[in-house]
């Protein structure tokens, strides 16, 4: 194997969750057409929030804010990315611990994109409780 081929580990493959939007179509730049400065406070308030309901939780969770996007590491080893691209517009990707994480040769990531601002609330607050953002069966 080449250093190269080391360094990029296993292939990556993504679950993708979808979920319904009640807030209308997405403008196809969306990504690229955003307002730094509403995103970014946006992302500040939400990060903030998360710090308080894993306090009221009793779970350690690393958050932490850089402009638009929000990074949230558990001590399992998991990550979570969160990303706003408006009021209406987060997407969200949790990584799995990367010693638990090839399955079949490839790494699998759960991916949550263009969700309304409910829905992320949601799945980060899972997140934080569960390490997932996967529903848990009943």
């Amino acid at each position: 194997m080449s250093d190269d081929e080391a360094e990029d580990g296993p292939p990556l493959v993504a679950r993708v969750h979808q979920f319904d939007r009640h807030s209308g179509e997405l403008a196809d730049n969306y990504r690229a057409d955003l307002d730094e400065q509403i995103c970014g406070e946006l992302a500040t308030s939400l990060g903030n929030y998360l710090r308080s309901f894993a306090a009221e939780r009793k779970v350690v969770v690393r958050i932490e804010v850089e402009a638009n996007r929000i990074s949230a590491g558990r001590e399992d080893g998991t990550e979570l990315m969160i990303t706003v691209y408006g009021p209406e517009i987060f997407e969200i990707t949790r990584w799995p611990n990367p010693a638990d994480a090839v399955e079949d040769g490839s790494m699998r990531f759960d991916l949550a994109p263009e969700l309304e601002s409910d829905v992320a609330v949601a799945l980060a607050r899972r997140y934080v409780v569960n390490g997932t953002i996967e529903q848990e069966n009943a």
